[in-house]
């Protein structure tokens, strides 16, 4: 709101804002002349004198003008006010000031006391500024308050700077072909492939699956990486897949470290591809040292190589799916958390990762609870959403053993804008959730997989309002201790009304869950997507951690729409 005409970066500011912004949540007045006589003659105040002295706070303001701008602040719960001056000695600085008292007949004040609201005042000094620099802090101030307040809003391109240009893209690096004349062995159930070193920094590798197509490559269901101390790493699912057709997996490959790359069948047998070798094969970026029957020391051997005829380090992540429209690889921002910090990886890979600490015998405690909206991390509301994180239960990671669920929350898309859908309070068709959780082994838990920790969700909608905490789906596949776990899920919100909106889960690429008669959005009520994800970690329930203990996540992305990946048994 500007008031005084030689004060023009207040209102010039104003003007640029209804200019460039696209308001795309909550509402805005903005009055960028409010004193146009006073601006037209170029003065400080207009014939009826200095507006920002008619704003009489224990009485109706003092001019008709000021009477009518009242009606329309007295509406809003935030009012800029906007000043320049040159500023007063010891003041040149970015400072906080003092409040107001309601002693003079300003705008603030005003609002303070009229309204018992708040009011900003903001002044852009003149000394050693020119009005180009004014406006732009001016416009800044404004569009930080507005966000304070939770009003969302994009500028247009007038006025920006020029984008950075797009980086160079990173070199393809070649392939390394390694022999490719071997057989088929049936009846290995062994974890065998080569081992690497790489001469430079690589963020994945993508390898060919040995032999001929006869041969029976779909029974390798999986490719894992090892350093050589036989620690795993990464696993990334290749069901479906045949030899000749190639598999990336993403992770970060240290200069100069050994990995081991080794495809099974995940303890079923498969066909095994071996080739007669004379390592190293030196290429473009690493170097095969060795073919590996197995991660030990004693099973790396030079003259053959196994599963892998073709090798490639690649410099970009997400060399065989799609791109996520929103990645965070550490998850920093949740590790910000009271109970929860950055940490190393409990699996001895290269980047850091939040770690989740639990604390021993409160009932209910959070170890997270933060909530990213769609909004904010893909631009939109998506009615078809894909999110991936992985993560990890140490070995000794002890649940509540004396109840069936005697487990702990995880992570999981919600919409509590209408209030309820946790803790046993419903607000069916309105609001909705369908967090995550691990549990203790029990008679409604079990898993096909005889997994240590079985997983499953707890959901709030129209069809489980009849039950005190909603549904409680178990999957048919869980996590294991003591290794890194990827979970994919997938939600498909239908119309308002319809019992078909679906939920689809796969562990470790394999497919866990998939149910598609919810109702997260009842009748009557306008169309929405999935509103926001839950960082949501803790035990209970009316239980607490048996023990001070942590559990680790990193590595969380999100696709939309027609952007998902690809994964199995997705019809």
């Amino acid at each position: 709101m500007g008031q005084h005409r030689i004060e023009l970066a207040s209102w010039r500011a104003t003007e640029e804002l209804l200019e460039r912004a696209e308001i795309r949540r909550g509402e805005v007045k903005a009055i960028p002349r409010a004193d146009p006589t006073g601006i037209n003659a170029e003065s400080y105040s207009s014939d009826k004198g200095n507006m920002n002295r008619m704003w009489t706070t224990d009485d109706d303001p003092s001019t008709q003008v000021a009477r009518n701008l009242w009606g329309e602040i007295a509406a809003d719960d935030l009012t800029d006010h906007l000043n320049e001056t040159v500023g007063y000695e010891g003041k040149m600085r970015v400072a906080r000031g003092n409040t107001q008292t309601g002693a003079n007949p300003l705008l603030s004040h005003k609002v303070a006391t009229g309204l018992d609201g708040e009011a900003l005042l903001f002044e852009s000094t003149r000394e050693d500024t020119d009005l180009e620099h004014r406006v732009e802090l001016t416009l800044e101030f404004i569009i930080k308050a507005l966000r304070s307040i939770s009003v969302k809003l994009n500028l247009g391109d007038e006025g920006t700077p020029e984008p950075e240009p797009e980086p160079e893209p990173e070199p393809q690096l070649e392939t390394i072909e390694l022999p490719e004349d071997g057989q088929g062995q049936t009846g290995h159930s062994n974890i065998c492939g080569v081992a690497i070193v790489p001469d430079r920094d690589l963020k994945a590798l993508e390898v060919r699956l040995g032999g001929d197509r006869h041969d029976g490559a779909k029974d390798i269901t999986a490719i894992h990486v090892y350093d050589d101390k036989q620690t795993p790493l990464a696993t990334k699912q290749t069901a479906g897949l045949d030899h000749g057709d190639w598999v990336g997996i993403d992770y970060d490959f240290a200069k100069g470290q050994e990995y081991r790359i080794l495809l099974d069948g995940e303890g079923e047998q498969y066909v095994r591809y071996r080739a007669e070798a004379s390592c190293p094969y030196k290429g473009d970026g690493l170097t095969v040292i060795n073919g590996s029957y197995s991660p030990g020391d004693d099973s790396q051997t030079e003259s053959y190589v196994y599963n892998i005829d073709r090798i490639r380090g690649s410099l970009t992540e997400g060399i065989d799916e799609p791109e996520p429209d929103y990645r965070n690889v550490e998850l920093s921002e949740v590790a910000s958390d009271e109970n929860a910090s950055v940490a190393d990886d409990p699996a001895g890979g290269e980047r850091p990762v939040a770690s989740i600490d639990c604390q021993e015998g409160k009932p209910q405690h959070y170890s997270v609870e933060t909530r990213w909206e769609l909004e904010d991390l893909v631009g939109h509301e998506p009615d078809v959403v894909h999110f991936r994180y992985q993560i990890y239960f140490p070995t000794h990671f002890e649940f509540h053993q004396s109840m069936n669920h005697g487990g702990t929350k995880m992570p999981g898309p919600a919409d509590h804008r209408g209030e309820g859908a946790a803790g046993g309070s419903h607000n069916p068709g309105e609001a909705w959730s369908a967090r995550g959780y691990a549990t203790t082994r029990g008679p409604n838990d079990a898993t096909e997989d005889e997994s240590d920790i079985p997983l499953g969700k707890q959901v709030y909608d129209v069809t489980g309002a009849s039950k005190d905490y909603g549904h409680m789906h178990s999957w048919k596949r869980g996590a294991n201790k003591g290794e890194w776990v990827t979970i994919d899920e997938r939600y498909e919100m239908d119309e308002p009304g319809e019992f078909d909106s679906r939920i689809t889960a796969w562990v470790n690429g394999k497919k866990a869950f998939d149910h598609d008669d919810y109702q997260f959005v009842g009748e009557g009520h306008g169309h929405k997507g999935v509103h926001e994800w839950r960082w949501h970690f803790y035990f209970g329930g009316r239980w607490g951690s048996p023990k001070e203990q942590s559990k680790y996540v990193r590595r969380f992305g999100v696709w939309s729409g027609d952007n998902c990946p690809e994964l199995e048994d997705l019809e």
